[in-house]
This record gives C-alpha cells, structure tokens and sequence, in this order.
C-alpha cells in the first residue's frame, strides 16, 4: 500500500505554512491525488522534491 500525508503533515515535514504546500501543488513543483475530495501527496513525492534539490525550506 502506498503511504500518503495530508497538507498539514506535508507542511509541518517541510516547515512551511498549508498554504505553502497548496501553492506548490498549484504550480506543479508537487504532485498530489484527490481521495474522497481530500488531497494526498505521496511520501515517494516528496522523496523526489528532497532527491531532485527543488526544497529550500528550513533546513536546507
């Protein structure tokens, strides 16, 4: 089964605001699914944004 967070677990990981991470999905830097009309970012997701050096966030 694939692992998911939700905006506030993806934000509070990233150290940026929910809103932050809605912006992100917006503007493509992060892909996310829609279940049940809540959205989800797969953990592998954020795994690529870490690997490809897209996040900038607190503690890089």
């Amino acid at each position: 089964m694939m692992t998911m967070m939700t905006i506030k677990e993806t934000a509070d990981f990233f150290g940026v605001s929910p809103r932050t991470v809605f912006r992100w999905i917006k503007s493509g830097k992060l892909e996310s699914v829609k279940i049940g009309g809540i959205v989800r970012i797969k953990k592998n997701e954020i795994k690529r944004v870490i690997g490809e050096g897209e996040y900038h966030g607190k503690d890089a």
